[in-house]
């Protein structure tokens, strides 16, 4: 199978605000990605090609996803966001969409889709902390484990609370129960929305110098018909830098995380993951070695 991708995006707005917005971990703190208030919009154009042998038609997939929202200022405490998503095909649309029922086409998982994207409450009131409820966008780390699938053209988001404090110095501290998971397939996808009752932990400690570490546990408990989804991952990633000098800076990475079978899960296993990604950067050049591992077994996959 040979998968060709091409991504332009375009941005305007009435303030500066990052396209993407919502919570988010950078270098393991825990931040808000839009920063400015007021009125925000982004378009990208995305084309995929899938040469799949399986299939006799190749899967070409013109789209176009658009993002309008506004977020408010703090009054007495507490701020609001709402975003809107749009995402249209263009041209005649050769590809298996995942619910437009062109299955003699290989799957490109980009549906046409309108919905509200985001909408949450944010209360500021507590020192050091922000709680938020309602329907975020959350990235944690590289998002191996929870994100926004943002290769994608519909985001996935997450009903949810969300309570972040960085009370202590140099650590961020963040729980999340999630009530509902909204996935990247859409409204019309009978699994494009899956009731969970599920809890994330994350702490991130900054205040070495040769590393930002984090430890995080993610149990989620995933309702509906795919109860395999449900897990439990416990894990550590550490990440840091060194000058070496003439220009040249060391960068590595590692992570590792254990996980189980959670809840309602039928299957009973254990599966780890492993990550090394060591790297150097010269000036504005950056090479980076990844080395990943997946465990799965016949009943399961990381």
């Amino acid at each position: 199978m040979l998968g060709i991708v091409l991504g332009l995006a375009t941005f305007s707005s009435t303030s500066s605000a990052d396209q993407h917005g919502g919570a988010t971990t950078e270098h393991g703190k825990w931040i808000e990605a839009v920063k400015a208030t007021g009125v925000f919009f982004s378009a990208r154009y995305r084309f995929e090609h899938v040469d799949d042998k399986g299939f006799t038609k190749n899967a070409n997939a013109h789209t176009i996803q658009t993002h309008l929202g506004y977020k408010s200022d703090i009054h007495y405490g507490v701020s609001g966001l709402i975003e809107l998503e749009n995402v249209e095909a263009i041209g005649s649309g050769d590809y298996n969409s995942t619910t437009n029922g062109r299955t003699n086409f290989p799957t490109v998982a980009d549906p046409e889709n309108s919905e509200i994207n985001r909408v949450h409450l944010s209360y500021h009131n507590i020192p050091d902390t922000v709680v938020t409820v309602g329907r975020q966008r959350l990235v944690l780390d590289n998002a191996r484990f929870v994100g926004d699938v943002g290769f994608r053209q519909n985001q996935q988001t997450f009903d949810a609370l969300t309570v972040a404090n960085s009370s202590l110095p140099d650590l961020g501290l963040a729980y999340v129960y999630v009530k509902q998971i909204l996935r990247i397939f859409g409204d019309d996808n009978a699994l494009g929305t899956l009731n969970s009752n599920s809890h994330v932990l994350h702490a991130a400690y900054s205040g070495l110098d040769f590393a930002n570490i984090v430890g995080y546990g993610y149990f989620l408990d995933v309702d509906d018909d795919v109860p395999t989804l449900s897990s439990g991952t416990l894990g550590l990633r550490a990440s840091g830098k060194r000058a070496l000098g003439y220009s040249l800076t060391l960068l590595y990475t590692g992570e590792y995380a254990h996980q189980t079978d959670y809840a309602s899960n039928p299957n009973s296993y254990g599966l780890n993951y492993y990550l090394i990604e060591p790297g150097i950067k010269y000036e504005g050049l950056t090479l980076k070695f990844d080395y990943e591992v997946l465990e799965g077994n016949s009943t399961a996959a990381f």
